[in-house]
């Protein structure tokens, strides 16, 4: 009896694996990402996920293991915006401080005449 049966923790743990590798494998070779695409990315794979978890999901209690589901990905989600943040933050602060330090060095050997070299 369907309605007997342990709440399936299977099928969410694998459509949460499923939903990490995705972003895994797309995040693994683009990072950092623009929040559009990363908003994009994360909407098109939890909605896989969700749409497979209640094509393979029984038993009790599903309606709390699809909530536990989203809960999940949002965390991840939130958790990847962050690091996207950050890591954008340090890149710019990377770039910023080499071009800085090449204008102070030509402009200590006096390699600008003019101030339309700076463009």
């Amino acid at each position: 009896d369907l309605h007997l049966q342990k709440p399936d923790v299977g099928t969410l743990d694998k459509c949460f694996e499923e939903f990490n590798a995705g972003l895994d494998e797309t995040l693994d070779t683009n990072w950092p990402v623009s929040n559009h695409f990363l908003k994009t990315l994360y909407t098109d794979l939890r909605d896989t996920a969700i749409q497979n978890f209640k094509k393979e999901a029984v038993g009790e209690s599903f309606d709390q293991k699809l909530n536990s589901l989203v809960h999940k990905m949002e965390d991840k989600y939130d958790q990847l915006v962050k690091e996207n943040k950050r890591e954008y933050e340090t890149k710019l602060t990377y770039l910023m401080t080499n071009n800085y330090q090449s204008i102070q060095r030509r402009l200590a050997q006096n390699d600008y005449k003019s101030v339309y070299e700076f463009e």
